[in-house]
């Protein structure tokens, strides 16, 4: 067990990724409890209601309604202490600066995520 009841978001347009994403963290431990949702906007909403529940959000950068900076951009006026990452398919270094300096703990590819399958 790494930490106990990690409380993660994980946000995604795409269900197989999510299902990927959800399947690989609970194999870490069953007492995660990983909550997914489709788009920026329902994360928000959610972020709002409770802003340190989820302990790390793991976001897609290519959501339907927003991409990943915008995203962060919007976190942080909400003050979460959350550690957030940030997938995407077709990564970039420029995104990747970005990101990092703009608070994400971490960038990577789906393509390492899908080639451990």
């Amino acid at each position: 067990m790494f930490i106990d009841d990690l409380k993660i978001l994980l946000i995604d347009s795409n269900f197989e990724t999510r299902n990927l994403i959800k399947n690989i963290v609970e194999c870490i431990d069953d007492d995660y409890e990983v909550t997914c949702i489709e788009t920026a906007h329902q994360a928000i909403n959610i972020i709002k209601e409770s802003p340190d529940y989820h302990k790390c959000i793991f976001c897609n950068y290519n959501l339907p309604d927003s991409d990943g900076l915008k995203f962060l951009e919007e976190l942080k006026t909400w003050h979460t202490s959350s550690i957030i990452a940030i997938y995407d398919d077709e990564p970039s270094y420029k995104k990747a600066i970005s990101l990092i300096k703009d608070g994400a703990f971490d960038y990577f590819s789906t393509t390492e995520i899908s080639s451990k399958k």
